[in-house]
């Protein structure tokens, strides 16, 4: 996949994401996140549209570097285009980040990352303990879709 790739490919369409949106710090981000998250008609924490698809960017950055490691073409130019741009930006959408390490049936770790809703920070310590103690760990499906009973 590193070859086939162009390494610049996801890296300009964060930037140009970004750059559509008019935010160019970590705290315009921050405010952006806080400020556009809502909920829906069933009453479930969303985010913005393009705060997920920023997000998701992230998310493949992170796969890339866990398949292929850190020094992929992928993953070296997004580290590239972050620390000439805002590393503290994208510091901060990393750790916008959650992710669970799963085992698939064939024994295989894997690890899923997913958008930290900011509803998660406000969640109580015991609720916190529970879900990580009574989650169902049997299948990579039995864990996500326990784990989504309690958004």
């Amino acid at each position: 996949m590193d070859s086939k790739i162009d390494p610049m490919f996801l890296t300009n369409i964060l930037f140009d994401k970004l750059s559509s949106m008019e935010i160019t710090t970590k705290q315009q981000m921050m405010v952006c996140i806080e400020s556009t998250t809502s909920t829906d008609d069933n009453g479930n924490i969303k985010l913005d549209d393009n705060v997920m698809q920023i997000l998701n960017i992230i998310i493949i950055f992170m796969q890339v570097r866990d398949k292929l490691g850190s020094k992929s073409r992928i993953y070296s130019s997004y580290q590239t285009q972050k620390v000439k741009n805002n590393p503290q930006m994208f510091d901060y959408l990393e750790n916008c980040l959650l992710n669970i390490e799963i085992t698939n049936d064939k024994g295989i770790n894997q690890v899923v990352y997913f958008p930290k809703i900011p509803v998660f920070n406000s969640l109580s310590e015991g609720l916190k303990d529970y879900v990580m103690n009574e989650v169902e760990r049997n299948t990579h499906r039995d864990k996500i879709v326990y784990l989504l009973g309690y958004t």
